[in-house]
């Protein structure tokens, strides 16, 4: 079968381009033929469709249409790509939603943010039009509260697919990031691997690096769980793109205050001297405090990259990852909010601290716990994983 996945954009580092990726690779392994087409160039995207872009100002759906009809002739399926459920580009959607219409292919939409997660306010066109009700589309979603929330405001009934990893993203990675960095042997790291938005609450990772240093002032010279000794240093670096400046400025300010090192690595990534999955070499500990996720991806990076995670309880994990049986290093599931800032108790601070000195200074249960993780990611949330899930899928779209 010949497959279009479209989206306003592909090929980069944000999650929906990520797992465009991952779907386009099970899909190829299931013996189809599949293509990324997207607004903008990237050696990843198949085919540009410049008026897709989320930088594009050309809202004529008349036109959109019969372009559509010309690039996408000859698929038997189109997956659409968050673009009927986000709707950043409403005249996109609904030049697709018209396409569809006038079609006989098959149609699947994928949906990992909706518009009323982003806390937009209804109207006509987003009420009826996105995601749309068409007897040629099924729809697939990330998560059970997206799936029950779709199914009340639309009565649209939908699959669930987790996001994966691809596990074979963390081989051959390379070596010297630490000392390129000036990490010394024996520094305690917590990697941030997000991008740096306000919904990932990395302020949290702050407060926790400054705890932990406080746990681990007894611990200098004493082995860890990789036999180097510790330095008596703990940092926080960052892996992903810096996505508002502000923040990050007020998470500069923060660090200081608390005392807590601070390194970017994102600049020799974006450079491409490193690749992103590099960053994970870094870590000694994966911090993931965000308290609004549709997934996790990079709970699951962590988890594949063989990383112990310590993180917030949002509400998808409570509800669609928990009971898989992960190990995790808890950062609790209530948090307060002074001046934009983000923060969990000191009592819960102090207890993941301490969990994380027992498993950093144990060798044996720290290798138990990654170990644990990644044959569960192996088993649920891998490549392999999502070929089953979609050739399921694809019997009865």
């Amino acid at each position: 079968m010949k497959i279009a996945i479209i989206h306003y954009r592909a090929g980069l580092m944000d999650g929906v381009s990520l797992e465009m990726e991952k779907w386009k690779k099970a899909l190829e392994k299931l013996g189809n033929d599949v293509a990324i087409i997207a607004g903008n160039e990237s050696r990843k995207v198949d085919i540009t469709l410049p008026f897709l872009s989320m930088d594009s100002d050309f809202d004529d759906v008349n036109r959109m249409v019969p372009e559509l009809e010309k690039v996408l002739d000859g698929y038997d399926l189109v997956i659409v790509e968050n673009i009927w459920s986000l709707a950043l580009r409403e005249s996109v959607g609904i030049a697709l939603e018209e396409f569809a219409k006038r079609s006989e292919k098959k149609f699947l939409g994928h949906h990992h943010d909706f518009w009323w997660e982003r806390g937009r306010k209804e109207n006509i066109i987003l009420k009826e039009h996105f995601p749309p009700d068409l007897p040629n589309l099924k729809h697939v979603v990330i998560n059970t509260i997206a799936k029950e929330e779709l199914l009340r405001r639309r009565k649209l009934n939908s699959f669930v697919v987790p996001n994966v990893i691809d596990t074979s993203v963390f081989k051959n990675l390379k070596k010297d990031f630490k000392e390129k960095l000036g990490i010394r042997k024996g520094d305690v790291v917590l990697l941030q691997a997000t991008r740096v938005v306000r919904r990932k609450a990395i302020e949290i990772a702050i407060d926790l690096a400054s705890a932990l240093s406080n746990v681990l002032s007894g611990m200098i010279g004493k082995e860890l769980y990789n036999k180097e000794k510790f330095t008596g240093r703990v940092v926080l670096v960052f892996g992903g793109m810096v996505e508002d400046d502000e923040y990050f400025k007020e998470l500069r300010n923060l660090a200081d205050i608390k005392n807590v090192a601070i390194i970017n690595a994102y600049p020799l990534v974006k450079s491409s001297e490193y690749s992103f999955w590099d960053v994970y070499t870094l870590a000694s500990i994966v911090t993931y405090p965000s308290i609004l996720e549709g997934w996790g991806n990079q709970l699951l990076e962590a988890l594949a990259a063989k990383k112990p995670v310590a993180l917030f309880e949002y509400e998808v994990f409570k509800r669609d990852i928990k009971s898989s049986g992960i190990e995790y290093v808890s950062l609790g599931d209530v948090y307060t909010s002074e001046k934009g800032m983000i923060h969990v108790s000191e009592n819960v601070l102090k207890n993941a601290a301490l969990r994380i000195k027992n498993i950093l200074f144990n060798p044996q249960l720290y290798e138990e716990i990654v170990e644990k993780n990644y044959e569960i990611v192996e088993k649920r949330y891998s490549i392999s994983a999502l070929k089953r899930m979609l050739e399921k899928i694809l019997e009865v779209v």
